[in-house]
């Protein structure tokens, strides 16, 4: 059974329906078995013939959704279904929210196939009845607390974000070229460098510990923290233009755009400030709606610019900026209502004492992240950071599987440390890892094919430094593993010394290799501080498990001698990129692999369930 999406409107009108019916707890209009006749009549091939679904048929359908009395469905039922011969054809928002129980959908395609209904000639989606189990999960949901409802639709709307995010790459990497693609890349790595310079990152640190000490209020303390975010932004505006030849200089991109760049600081700390407050709140009603709009707007205002405009590098920023600053007019103003305190040096201090000492660490994170496509502009070519962007791109989307990963594992991971169930912490990381390696591995094979997709053939060079890139996720993983135990243990310095080496590191790599080697140096030495930033980690871990049990909780042979075999096989499977035939063969084995040791998964996915 198949149906046909129409359009990215359908799909977000639908995630839109669902969360609305979720919230109010409506049921929607009950779909009788007349949608049912008319799909059998569009899929059968009885159709041409005139036939009927035959009753017996019917009966059966009817007891998988709404169980009866026995003996099925009535004569009197049946030729009522018969009646609505005229029924109409069931859209994607009306048929998402009632056939979504799998295992009653497995159990009427049986059905469907042993009366011989041929599933695969274009009929539409086989509309059901609301089934028991469908009406429990959702008294589930209405059953769930606040705080739970929250983290359940921030967490949704934190892939969606993301996902649409990627999903329109292969957009943007047709209207714009490959140069313009690079200055879009490097202006948005700026624009990452300077959030944490104006704004102190205030946003993302100490925001929270500002709401708890200052509860009699936060509604004061939360347009201060505004007012700050202004005050500071409007002076590195003011800085940037009296400064404007040695600012154009060190980002190598013209007045017009570094102008932007704070501007566009300014307008998204604000939101920023404003997401903070409703995830703290667990106003999730108002911030779902919000970030479904602008993960939206965004793409499809960058997109009408860039068509319509000569300077496409400009438009596509422009199109950033002017959402952003609408929504931080609008929201912003919404905080200015309830106060209008925009100082107060209490909670300006506090703030400002907060952020200043972890400004060292924010900084490393970014160095790490997008150090690399300024300096492949500065040093080769803007050209050169856009292939470089899209290779990072696709290596780094398992972070969506890395970062979903690690919050799982934390609970687990704090209760086993309690227990001092060390070695069961051993043998979950080696399997993890493994786990890990495998699926990194599996994108890796197919990556000529996902670069080709998400970009144009000049971008094709990209797909040999994917394997590179994507093995640094691996590291990425590993040193949050590791991190996580030095958290439990409250040894929290530990990892702004270990980011801030591997961000100096990074740094140097960059400037003694890119010049010569060119812009695929940049992915070996993003991987190798990884890795430093992996071991650095492990041994911290290790030192803090023996001082706190006297034993150490992760093996050291097993993890390193599975991270080098990882490494070298992404090092090699660019070598079969030419020889589709040889890779596809190795993602077949890949595949019986992962098949085989399903057992083993299910089994680790139950631990950590228990």
């Amino acid at each position: 059974m198949c149906f046909n999406l129409k359009g990215l409107s359908d799909v977000a009108h639908c995630l839109w329906r669902l969360f609305a019916f979720l919230e109010k707890r409506r049921i929607p209009q009950v779909v009788e078995g007349a949608n049912f006749y008319g799909c059998w009549r569009r899929i059968s091939p009885e159709c041409k013939r005139g036939g009927v679904p035959p009753k017996e048929m019917l009966s059966e359908f009817f007891w998988l959704f709404e169980p009866r009395t026995e003996g099925g469905l009535s004569d009197s039922s049946f030729d009522s279904v018969m009646e609505l011969q005229g029924t109409r054809e069931l859209s994607l928002r009306d048929s998402f929210s009632l056939s979504l129980n799998l295992l009653h959908m497995k159990t009427l395609l049986s059905v469907l196939k042993r009366y011989s209904v041929d599933l695969n000639s274009g009929g539409g989606l086989v509309a059901t009845r609301f089934d028991t189990q469908i009406k429990s999960a959702i008294e589930r949901y209405n059953d769930l607390s606040k705080v739970k409802k929250a983290t359940l639709w921030i967490t949704f709307c934190s892939f969606l974000q993301r996902g649409l995010s990627f999903i329109t790459v292969p957009i943007f990497t047709r209207l714009l070229s490959t140069a313009d693609y690079g200055s879009v890349s490097v202006y948005q790595s700026w624009e990452m460098v300077a959030t944490y310079l104006a704004t102190l990152g205030v946003t993302y640190g100490g925001f929270n510990n500002g709401m708890i000490k200052f509860k009699d209020d936060r509604e004061g303390y939360t347009t201060s923290v505004t007012g700050l975010v202004l005050t500071l932004g409007i002076l590195w505006i003011i800085l940037s233009r009296v400064l404007s030849g040695n600012v154009v200089a060190l980002t190598g991109m013209p007045l017009t755009l570094v102008s932007l760049l704070f501007v566009e600081v300014v307008v998204k700390g604000v939101y920023d400030i404003w997401v903070s407050r409703m995830k703290f709140d667990y106003e999730y009603r108002k911030l779902v709606p919000a970030s479904l709009v602008l993960s939206v707007a965004v793409p499809a205002l960058g997109v009408f610019f860039v068509v319509m405009a000569s300077d496409k590098v400009l438009a596509r920023i422009l199109s950033f900026v002017l959402v952003e600053a609408a929504f931080a007019i609008v929201l912003g103003g919404s905080m200015l209502k309830r106060s209008k305190m925009l100082y107060k040096w209490e909670y300006w201090k506090f703030t400002l004492l907060f952020n200043i000492p972890l400004l060292p660490h924010y900084l490393s994170q970014v160095v790490l992240s997008s150090s690399d496509r300024i300096m492949i502009a500065n040093m080769c070519s803007a050209a050169d950071a856009g292939v470089y962007s899209i290779a990072y791109s696709v290596g780094m989307l398992m972070t969506l599987l890395t970062n979903s990963l690690n919050s799982t594992v934390v609970p687990w991971l704090y209760r086993t440390l309690e227990a001092k169930e060390l070695k069961r912490i051993d043998r979950m990381s080696v399997s993890l890892l493994g786990a890990l390696a495998l699926t990194v591995i599996f994108v890796d094979i197919l990556a000529p094919e996902v670069v080709g997709i998400l970009a144009p053939g000049e971008y094709s060079e990209a797909m040999t430094l994917v394997p590179v890139i994507a093995a640094s996720v691996f590291f990425m993983f590993m040193y949050s593993y590791c991190s996580n135990i030095e958290f439990y243990y409250e040894k929290t310095g530990l990892a702004a010394i270990a980011s801030v080496l591997a961000a100096v590191l990074n740094l140097g790599l960059n400037a003694a290799f890119i010049p010569m080697f060119g812009y695929r140096a940049a992915g070996y030495t993003t991987l190798a501080c990884y890795i430093a930033l992996g071991a650095v980690h492990y041994e911290f871990s290790q030192r803090v498990t023996r001082d706190k049990t006297g034993a150490s909780a992760l093996n050291g042979i097993s993890i390193w001698g599975l991270s080098f075999i990882f490494v070298g096989i992404s090092l090699v499977l660019p070598l079969l990129y030419p020889h589709p035939i040889i890779r596809h063969a190795v993602f077949g084995v890949a595949a019986a692999t992962a098949l085989l040791c399903r057992r083993a998964i299910i089994a680790k996915l139950k631990e950590f369930k228990a």
